[in-house]
């Protein structure tokens, strides 16, 4: 029998908004993109201009969302 393959599904997390900057952002994308094949998914239309790394498997995503740093 073999190991079910995890899943994750609409995974959301809030960070310090410094972290989705213009520098934070190209960061995380160049970092996850590297280690996991993570791409940017289109944020059209989303609040808060959150940062969302489709992970390449339908309806597999993290949602980045900038939050309060003092939280």
């Amino acid at each position: 029998m073999t190991a079910p393959v995890p899943l994750l599904n609409h995974v959301a997390m809030s960070v310090d908004p410094a972290v989705l900057d213009e520098q934070g952002r190209a960061d995380v994308l160049s970092f996850y993109g590297e280690v996991f094949g993570w791409t940017e998914g289109d944020n059209t239309g989303e609040r808060g201009n959150p940062l969302i790394l489709m992970t390449g498997a339908p309806m597999q995503f993290i949602y980045l969302l900038p939050g309060d740093p003092d939280s």
